[in-house]
């Protein structure tokens, strides 16, 4: 991805908050293979998109890298706000940024396909433990991946889609390389399809989506 929303400084660079109470707020992060921040132009979209489900919803950054996403989310109001990042690096710059910035975070977890596991995982270092599984609220899930490992979208499309825990009325927004296919199932429903430069953007309905009690 050739777009730059971000400065650089030594080996740790740092972008800007676009909306909400923590708008202008910079966010630290150390640039790695696959780290790819969403660019502030998607950002703007995707929480202009997402205005109708602040109070409503609760928000899952999923393959979360400098946490921008999350940020933003809890930036705007979105409660809870939970993460998955695999790179211990990242996620102790997350949670560096979270403390500067007086963000609390209800999860960080360091495998995103355990977020939509009923089995139970080892809590990893530097993370904050998802007690009791997803919470009892629609959810938000915002899938961006590394683009050079496509495959780990359809892992997790297939994990979520087949997980039974999720509340009705929750979502699935993926970003992906505009020259991909869109991934579709036959649980997911397109609601909107929008394209950023060479980025694509899908939001999804979650069909028949229902937490259990």
């Amino acid at each position: 991805m050739k777009y730059r929303n971000h400065q650089k400084s030594a080996n740790v660079s740092q972008l800007r908050l676009s909306r909400g109470q923590l708008k202008g707020s910079l966010v630290h992060f150390t640039e790695h293979k696959g780290l790819r921040p969403t660019h502030i132009k998607v950002r703007e979209a995707v929480f202009s998109m997402l205005v109708p489900y602040v109070s409503t919803h609760g928000f899952v950054d999923v393959f979360a890298g400098s946490g921008a996403m999350a940020f933003e989310a809890f930036s705007c109001g979105f409660q809870p706000v939970i993460l998955a990042e695999a790179a211990l690096e990242a996620r102790r710059h997350i949670l560096s940024n979270a403390k500067r910035l007086n963000v609390t975070f209800h999860a960080l977890v360091s495998d995103a396909l355990s977020l939509v596991s009923l089995a139970a995982y080892a809590p990893a270092r530097d993370s904050i433990e998802l007690v009791g599984g997803l919470p009892d609220v629609p959810l938000i899930f915002y899938c961006d991946p590394p683009f050079d490992q496509p495959a780990l979208r359809q892992q997790f499309l297939e994990r979520l889609t087949a997980f039974p825990n999720l509340h009705s009325d929750s979502l699935l927004l993926m970003e992906y390389p505009k020259e991909d296919t869109p991934l579709e199932h036959n649980k997911l429903q397109i609601l909107k399809h929008k394209h950023y430069g060479r980025i694509s953007l899908l939001m999804y309905q979650i069909i028949g989506s229902r937490m259990t009690v």
